[in-house]
């Protein structure tokens, strides 16, 4: 028996299955509706797939745009399917398999934090409301926007009391029922003035040590160079055609550019020059990339040259070769630190 990734550079692959499982092909079209509803967000994020089984989830993920993956099970079996879905795929070097027990992997501190969690468990055992416990009592795994997502058999329906998380919405297919948590507002608020109060000052001078390495005195910034062509002493040199389809199948104009200016701040967080500058806290949380790439790719110092008429979403859109809303955000956060 096999299914098939339907969508971004592993279409049309076939996967192995764990033998005995029947209820695949149901699953393909929950998980097709899942992508639908996730949409363009998937794109240069990262997943942890807590129960994995084959794998078939995380692997969807990478097909559409994610960057990496971490995918856990405690069955040998379901680790060796997991491994060779991977191999078949040609996402092995994007993908971490672990075989482990997911509770006792979220009693760890996370080395990061993911954009989407992904719990669906061996069904009528409510591991799965133990597995959000688990989160809820240690929050870092979860990105600061990151949403966690369950999905379980509607006799399973349960509401949690939860303290960091919020059920936003439900969809029920069939006899799949799939929750979707994200943090409350008033803890989003409270990061949020951390991050201006803490990180701002030290990730603008970033930027502008960069601008002066790369000599870079007018926009567009080069991200595409940057990536592909790193200065002796920074980071690895990257192929951007093997990073993902994702990142250029995006409708958003401008919108590739984006993404790999969020990928290249992954990159320069993990870097041994990164993390000499102090990096390596940041990288935890998207609450911290997202405006570190905006920062990027719209330097304050380039901002501060521009007649004040410009400083618009729209002209800025054009000057930096950015998206819209990112223009937006980074005039809102520049406002918001005084700026």
């Amino acid at each position: 028996m096999s299914i098939r990734v339907i969508s971004g550079s592993a279409k049309g692959k076939k996967l192995k299955l764990v033998p005995g499982d029947s209820t695949r092909p149901i699953m393909d079209r929950v998980k097709e509706s899942l992508f639908n509803i996730i949409g363009q967000d998937i794109l240069d994020c990262n997943i942890l797939d807590l129960f994995a089984g084959t794998g078939s989830v995380a692997i969807e993920a990478l097909s559409r745009g994610a960057t990496s993956a971490l995918l856990l099970d405690i069955d040998t079996q379901a680790i060796r399917t997991i491994q060779e879905n991977l191999r078949l795929t040609h996402f092995e070097e994007r993908a971490q398999v672990r075989r482990q027990d997911a509770f006792a992997l979220l009693r760890t501190q996370p080395e990061a934090a993911f954009d989407f969690i992904y719990i669906a468990p061996p069904q009528y055992k409510n591991m799965w409301r133990t597995a959000l416990e688990a989160l809820d009592q240690n929050p870092a795994w979860v990105a600061a926007d990151g949403t966690i997502i369950v999905q379980i058999d509607p006799t399973e329906q349960h509401q949690m009391p939860l303290t960091h998380f919020t059920l936003t919405d439900e969809r029920r297919y069939g006899n799949t029922l799939l929750y979707f948590y994200q943090r409350t507002a008033t803890q989003l608020q409270n990061e949020s003035t951390h991050m201006i109060e803490t990180s701002h000052a030290q990730l603008e001078k970033i930027v502008h040590e960069l601008m002066t390495l790369y000599q870079v005195s007018a926009p567009p910034v080069p991200i595409e160079k940057m990536l592909q062509e790193p200065l002796a002493g920074l980071w690895r040199e990257y192929n951007i055609m093997d990073i993902s389809i994702g990142f250029l199948t995006t409708k958003s104009l401008f919108g590739p550019r984006m993404s790999l200016a969020r990928f290249l701040v992954r990159v320069i967080s993990t870097s041994d020059w990164g993390i000499a500058q102090g990096l390596r806290p940041m990288s935890d949380s998207s609450l911290h990339y997202h405006p570190f790439a905006r920062m990027l790719v719209m330097p304050a110092t380039m901002i501060a040259e521009l007649r004040q008429d410009a400083r618009t979403p729209q002209l800025m859109s054009v000057h930096f070769e950015v998206p819209e809303d990112e223009a937006t955000k980074r005039l809102d956060e520049l406002a918001a630190y005084g700026v």
